[in-house]
């Protein structure tokens, strides 16, 4: 595939401009506006919004009449346009939720169950296609409810429609809001086990297939083995131990758990791959793919990172079949985009800060240790840049969002990422080979042997070697500045780029330490 080279724009030598950019940068900042003044009360990012728009404005403005550059008042325009437009999908959206509304007391509930997970004290289960019933009306909800069951039986599994006698509660804002709106979680109720009772069964077309893919792995494998494939291969990690996960998240590998680009990326290379080998024409070549990646995207529950996977391989494919350059950026740029219009509340769920932010990372930050790290083999230098661009690109956001980084990731992901790699196309070929032909379930019998030895050695690893005793909010600005001079997308001399981006880094400490 061609890569698009951004070539110097004369009339604005500092950056190198691209549209999806302004309309990424609007979009986000229309939908977080919004979002902080509907749920929180908050005015200040509406101020920066416009504060921004009517500088960029007021900027390309003065350039213009001054003959010097149009590109400025075409940047301000679009950061505008799509600012406004995320607003809108945004308002749209905080309204839809907040406009639903029943009395809090008790119903009869009609649902379907999407997923389960256990508490310390019973299990919850999320349903959906609600009914609520009482003496003098009914109402039907497009969203999901958590139902909390005291000793569930274990009947209640996923696609079991269920009738209960609860007292239903809306759930109240607060600081989980915008993860229950980003989800369609709108109602909570607890129940005992006797007032739950079966009524049917309801499973869509990718929960069939996920339950079939569950199903096999639960004949051949038990125990931890088991649910790190299912974590593997669908990102599901309700049944897992938490001192597993812990484990995993301290080590700084628990994005193998997010279904991304590591398992779309591979799955689309493994199809691609094999329709080289034969005579398919170009538009299969192209369509056939994209469908297996939203397919399995859908698999996995439309995940931000699952969609913003899915959506980037089908953007290559494209490009690729009608023989284009593809700026990854901007397909990065446009993803999010496309992912916070299904569903703006995403902007502020952990899934898409912590996707957008490794994908970014790889992309602006990847190439400047690859630089760096030419000596070494290729494969090997190209490896360890990624590793090294993940850890400085989302190290603030650890802190933010957990409390703690983990450095010993740098080399972890190095030697586990290529690991977790082989045994997850194994495991998704040995999956296909045993749902058409029994025979192969010797392949999966190997798995839990292989994955017992894999999460004894993760479990030995150390994992007290965490950064996470200070306070990062203060620099977090300073920070990113840095990281954004040094990189490739800044055109500026060497030693001015050393100097600033030095600065901002020695701030970003003063403020910190």
């Amino acid at each position: 595939m061609k890569t698009l080279k951004i070539k110097h724009n004369s009339n604005f030598p500092f950056i190198h401009l691209r549209p999806f950019l302004f309309a990424a940068l609007g979009f986000i900042l229309g939908v977080l506006s919004v979002f902080q003044y509907a749920i929180y009360g908050k005015t200040f990012l509406f101020i920066l919004f416009f504060a921004l728009v009517v500088l960029l404005f007021l900027i390309s403005v003065y350039q213009f009449f001054r003959k010097k550059s149009k590109i400025l008042l075409f940047c301000s325009t679009i950061v505008f346009f799509f600012g406004v437009c995320g607003g809108v999908v945004s308002f749209m959206q905080v309204s839809a939720y907040e406009r639903e509304e029943i009395s809090n007391g008790y119903y009869t509930v009609y649902g379907t169950i999407q997923g389960e997970s256990e508490l310390e004290d019973g299990y919850s289960l999320m349903l959906s296609d609600l009914t609520f019933r009482s003496h003098d009306e009914t109402i039907y909800s497009k969203y999901q409810m958590h139902l909390i069951v005291f000793d569930k039986r274990e009947e209640l599994s996923i696609g079991k429609r269920i009738k209960a006698y609860a007292k239903i509660q809306m759930q109240e804002k607060g600081e989980y809001y915008s993860y229950q709106m980003a989800n369609g979680i709108k109602y909570v109720a607890f129940v005992g086990d006797s007032t739950v009772n079966i009524v049917g069964e309801t499973k869509n077309f990718f929960t069939k297939i996920r339950l079939k893919g569950i199903s096999i792995l639960e004949s051949f494998l038990t125990g931890d083995p088991l649910f790190l494939s299912t974590g593997i291969l669908f990102g599901d990690t309700a049944d897992m131990g938490e001192d597993t996960l812990v484990q995993f998240r301290k080590l700084g590998i628990a994005h193998i758990f997010a279904v991304s680009g590591l398992h779309i990326g591979f799955l689309c290379l493994i199809i691609t791959k094999l329709l080289r080998r034969t005579e398919a024409r170009n538009p299969i070549r192209f369509l056939l793919p994209t469908i297996a990646v939203f397919l399995y995207a859908g698999v996995c529950g439309f995940t931000p990172s699952a969609l913003r996977a899915a959506i980037m391989c089908a953007t290559t494919l494209f490009f690729t079949y009608i023989g284009a350059p593809y700026d990854s950026l901007s397909g990065v740029l446009f993803s999010a985009i496309v992912v916070l219009t299904i569903n703006p509340a995403d902007v502020m769920s952990y899934g898409f800060i912590l996707s957008y932010a490794c994908v970014l990372s790889i992309i602006i930050l990847a190439p400047i240790f690859k630089r760096f790290l030419r000596p070494l083999p290729a494969k090997i230098g190209d490896s360890l840049a990624i590793s090294l661009g993940i850890q400085v690109g989302v190290f603030p956001i650890q802190m933010l969002l957990f409390g703690f980084a983990a450095p010993i990731s740098i080399l972890l992901n190095l030697i586990f990422i290529p690991i977790i790699t082989v045994l997850y196309i194994l495991l998704v070929l040995s999956v296909l080979c045993v749902a058409m032909l029994p025979e192969f379930a010797l392949i999966l019998v190997c798995f839990q042997k292989i994955f017992e030895v894999l999460l004894l050695i993760i479990g030995k690893i150390p994992s007290n070697f965490t950064i996470g005793s200070f306070d990062i909010r203060g620099g977090v600005a300073a920070y990113y500045l840095g990281v954004f001079i040094s990189s490739y997308h800044v055109n500026l001399k060497g030693w001015v780029k050393i100097v600033l981006a030095s600065s901002c880094f020695l701030t970003f400490l003063i403020i910190v330490l």
